[in-house]
């Protein structure tokens, strides 16, 4: 099914999208009828075919200037239920509008409330299954997918894993993260481990690399963790600092190899060149230390 959609074009698919809206938006109405009376074929008059014909005219200009058809839906998220919800309760405030001038719909005005929540449920619902779906079906199908676990369950650690979940390349199997009530929790179907676990975590789910998603953490505590985590011999990944992500000057997915200043547990500090021009220049020169002092 995955590869008969993705054969479409984007506006042929936005155009399924809003038939099936047109049509299942006004069945929703209808079961929100039924099921306030408790009847599965409720008797329909004018006023209430008016109303079902109604709907869609509202909803779809209404849904369209709010940007719902301008999602992917295989990336939506908790946004869209906010477009939805926002989007449903105006399109229930111009039917109660319209029940009122309209004579002897004879409908209960407890079924605008059940409609209400059948077309949250329906419409984002759909959204956020079929998104899932799709996000499913493509970490799937990419056999050289590479498993890897993100130190760091935050802000940030949530916008690394969905940048790599949406991609072909990476797929998050665990979070590992410092804090008490982060740990035992899930993101994006994906537990959070304690740094205790991590041995266990990297045999069950064959890790390959360790990225840090920890752009705020000081040096101390960054070179800290690395250091625990070389102990097991795996390959680790960071992303760039917190001032260069609020900068503007990297993103949340640019993923890189762990340097020397990573490990130096403090600033780095330039070295001034008149004054190495000056002690050194024209002399032989022994270094000692391989450590971050000693690196030119």
């Amino acid at each position: 099914m995955r590869h008969f959609f993705n054969n479409f074009s984007r506006q042929s698919k936005r155009l399924i999208i809003i038939i099936l809206d047109a049509v299942l938006l006004p069945v929703a109405f209808w079961l929100a009828i039924a099921i306030k009376l408790g009847e599965w074929s409720p008797r329909l008059n004018d006023g209430v075919v008016n109303m079902l014909l109604l709907i869609p005219i509202v909803a779809i200009p209404m849904f369209i200037k709010l940007g719902l058809y301008r999602a992917i839906t295989r990336y939506v998220g908790e946004q869209v239920l906010v477009t939805v919800i926002n989007g449903v309760t105006v399109l229930v405030l111009v039917l109660v509008s319209a029940d009122y001038f309209l004579e002897k719909t004879e409908i209960p005005r407890s079924s605008f409330v059940i409609f209400w929540g059948v077309a949250v449920l329906y419409i984002a619902g759909s959204r956020l299954l079929v998104g899932a779906y799709f996000r499913k079906t493509n970490r799937t199908e990419y056999l050289n997918i590479i498993p890897v676990a993100i130190y760091g369950a935050g802000e940030t650690g949530v916008k690394l894993s969905a940048a790599l979940q949406a991609g072909k390349h990476f797929r998050v199997m665990a979070f590992i993260d410092d804090s008490l009530d982060l740990q035992g929790t899930e993101i994006f179907g994906v537990r959070v481990y304690p740094f205790s676990s991590f041995a266990k975590v990297l045999k069950q789910f064959k890790i390959v690399s360790v990225l840090l998603a920890i752009p705020s953490a000081s040096r101390i505590r960054r070179s800290e963790i690395i250091r625990a985590i070389g102990q097991y011999k795996v390959p680790i990944k960071t992303i760039p600092n917190m001032i260069d992500l609020m900068n503007g000057l990297a993103k949340v997915d640019e993923i890189r190899e762990v340097e020397l200043e990573d490990l130096l547990g403090r600033d780095t500090v330039q070295p001034i060149a008149q004054l190495l021009k000056q002690c050194i220049e024209g002399k032989s020169v022994m270094v000692t230390g391989a450590g971050g002092g000693g690196r030119f």
